[in-house]
């Protein structure tokens, strides 16, 4: 008779197994029920964790996840964090745990900051920031499409797949719209090609491409994200009718529940995604932490 493996403690995680990725879904909708909150996951990036990268770290408790915590690592400055406990497992240590191994790994890769993200209504997650002496930085918004079709749509751009021939100019706009060096766009690009879930569009001005934006499908909502216009075509109306077209596509494959983030100080975003129908539904807080670089 076969005989069934015991998890138990601490897993460090080279890439994410199906089990692990529903334990994960199933831990976070545990934590969202008890703290009435909305646990920030990226799905995309769990699901195309590369095998020979340690970016998850996860504690078992006779085969049921009590504890996990993701590593995102978007550069070589920084590492943006989430993590999560189980409400009858808080106070006994996993996230200590967790966050050490994290810490650990980080600064093999000579990172010494930790950008970390919670729901603004999160007590448990404010509170233990707030214990790590963190740094507040900034906020963002949680929208929600109201299902109401857009109207009078522009139609000046084309707006289309994305080809594998796109990817020098996707590295090209995610480098200049969203701060990033070549090496880390170029990262980030293969990563998000890599997501069987993914939809990924191009908007082009007369054969120009112009801007793009991503649609995240693996899970219900559909997750709106990189969604970019190149500066020298900013304040032209082209970010309005690349959102509407791309809403107008996912409601023909009848997934009509959408979000998207926005930051609370990006007063322009915000009002676009507004003109459409997107409405507030919880923010996120991100606290910094800046760690030695030298262990003690």
């Amino acid at each position: 008779m076969r005989r069934i493996r015991l998890r138990q403690g601490l897993i460090r995680g080279l890439g994410l197994s199906k089990n692990q990725l529903s334990d994960i879904g199933t831990l976070a909708s545990i934590c969202n029920t008890h703290d009435n909150i909305t646990m920030k996951l990226n799905w995309d990036f769990l699901n195309s964790r590369p095998q020979n990268e340690l970016q998850d770290f996860l504690y078992y408790d006779e085969n049921q996840l009590v504890g996990y915590l993701a590593l995102y690592i978007f550069n070589n400055k920084e590492a943006e964090v989430s993590a999560m406990v189980h409400p009858k497992y808080r106070n006994q240590g996993i996230f200590s745990i967790l966050l050490e191994q994290a810490i650990q790994e980080v600064k093999q890769r000579k990172i010494y900051e930790l950008l970390f993200f919670t729901d603004t209504n999160s007590n448990s997650g404010i509170s233990a920031l707030e214990h790590l002496q963190s740094t507040y930085e900034f906020s963002e918004y949680l929208m929600k499409w109201n299902n109401n079709l857009p109207q009078d749509m522009r139609d000046q751009l084309k707006v289309r797949v994305m080809k594998e021939d796109d990817v020098q100019d996707v590295i090209n706009i995610d480098s200049q719209c969203f701060n990033l060096s070549k090496l880390d766009a170029e990262k980030m690009s293969q990563v998000q090609l890599n997501s069987p879930t993914n939809l990924r569009f191009i908007a082009e001005l007369n054969g120009t491409i112009v801007g793009k934006i991503n649609v995240q499908l693996n899970n219900s909502p559909a997750y709106i994200f990189g969604f970019a216009v190149l500066p020298e075509y900013q304040g032209k109306g082209y970010g309005l009718e690349i959102l509407q077209k791309t809403i107008v596509h996912l409601d023909n494959l009848s997934r009509n529940d959408i979000v998207l983030e926005v930051a609370v100080k990006n007063l322009n975003a915000l009002k676009l995604y507004e003109k459409v129908g997107f409405n507030k539904v919880t923010g996120y807080d991100y606290f910094r932490i800046k760690l030695a670089e030298k262990n003690s």
